[in-house]
């Protein structure tokens, strides 16, 4: 049985001088000379980073609310792009009537999505393909920030591993190749933390047959773990700066190059390149600039791998980004704490760190964006009327002589 290639790239937001060669025509620029690279596969899959809508909406969120027109589509068929991955943090920007037209404009053009629907049973629903007699199966998760569904809203298949580990197994069953990406992670960090190695890893002990990371901005490395491999994040791929500056972290990155053979993945090489800022193309690096690239992703994958190195830097973006998250949060003076801010920390460190308390604040929240808090309210007589359980109940156990 021949061997087929699937090549998978990272995020795909084609705003500014790509939004302009695609009205002219030129959509192919777009990819310089690593368009070859990426014609030349059986299957490719790409995350749509925005909204490819005209639509102007934006729903309440933290961060940018990211669209591009619908024109913009015209580079993913120049690249022959068969798959666009929907599971992310920027997909539901512009609201649900903006998702749809997304939807509908990747359908028009024979671009196969996945990763969002209009709840979370459609959007986490897995894609399978065939190629060469290969069933290939796809599943896309999203971090849970303001764009995954849920039973308000349509949206991203969110992240949700004690869910996501069973559909892992289902369509694992289904299919012979298990392809997962996931759209998560610490921006700007270059290694991946230990909670991400952790789910990772478990995914593939479910029975993913590899693992493509995304959403940092900037590359991280990748491991092998029982036969599959897991990239921890390709960094950008056609995504040019939103404020135009040069940004080296946001302006390099990496195709993942999956070689499949007998039914089982054998090889995964990264294909780094560069984007031009001005222009927002992408171009292979020299051959003495990629050996230096992937030198510097294999150290970082050597540094993933390594629990007390990766466990250090960790600890160190935490001391360099985390105060600041905190304070936000809390409002407190964490330097020099008194006893009672002390106390305050503590109680919100639970509420971080406990999953019931975090879950409950980030519904509450997640309420009060959508303007669904008041109909929530309304029903908590209810609630407490099966908390406090029947009258009969209520009457025997107020019984001083039971």
């Amino acid at each position: 049985m021949s061997s087929l290639t699937i090549i998978v790239g990272g995020d795909f937001c084609p705003h500014g001088p790509i939004d302009k060669l695609c009205r002219e025509g030129r959509a192919g620029e777009t990819f310089g000379d690593m368009l070859e690279v990426l014609r030349d596969k059986d299957l490719s899959i790409v995350n749509v980073e925005c909204p490819l809508t005209t639509i102007d909406a934006p729903i309440p969120k933290s961060g940018p609310n990211l669209r591009c027109d619908p024109v913009t589509a015209e580079a993913l068929v120049a690249a022959n792009v068969d798959v666009a991955v929907l599971a992310n943090n920027h997909i539901l920007d512009h609201g649900n009537d903006a998702l749809k037209e997304t939807m509908d404009t990747l359908d028009k053009r024979g671009i196969l999505r996945v990763g969002a629907g209009m709840n979370p049973e459609e959007a986490s629903r897995p894609l399978f393909v065939e190629r060469k007699g290969v069933r290939i199966g796809i599943l896309a998760y999203a971090e849970n920030e303001f764009c995954n569904a849920c039973d308000l809203t349509p949206g991203s298949a969110p992240l949700d591993p004690i869910a996501n580990i069973r559909q892992i197994k289902d369509a694992r069953s289904q299919c012979d190749v298990l392809l997962i990406t996931i759209h998560g992670g610490n921006e700007y960090n270059p290694l991946p933390s230990p909670r991400v190695i952790k789910t990772f890893a478990a995914f593939v002990e479910a029975g993913a047959s590899a693992i493509i990371g995304g959403h940092t901005h900037t590359p991280q490395g990748y491991v092998w773990r029982d036969g599959a491999p897991i990239v921890y994040s390709t960094g950008n791929f056609v995504f040019p700066p939103l404020n135009g500056r040069h940004c080296v972290k946001w302006s390099c990155g990496y195709l993942v190059k999956i070689v499949v053979e007998n039914k089982k993945v054998v090889e995964m090489s990264p294909i780094p390149f560069w984007a031009n800022t001005r222009t927002g193309c992408i171009n292979r690096f020299k051959p003495e600039e990629e050996k230096m690239f992937l030198e510097h992703l294999d150290h970082l994958s050597k540094l993933a791998s390594d629990p007390v190195e990766e466990a250090k830097y960790f600890n160190a973006w935490c001391a360099s980004y985390g105060l600041t998250q905190v304070k936000r949060f809390t409002q407190l003076c964490l330097e020099s704490p008194t006893p009672q801010q002390l106390k305050d920390m503590l109680v919100t460190r639970n509420v971080i760190a406990c999953e019931a308390h975090h879950e409950i604040t980030c519904r509450c929240l997640e309420l009060l964006r959508l303007g669904a808090f008041d109909k929530a309210a309304s029903h908590v007589p209810q609630l407490m009327a099966l908390r406090n359980g029947p009258q009969w109940l209520q009457e025997k156990l107020a019984d001083p002589d039971y």
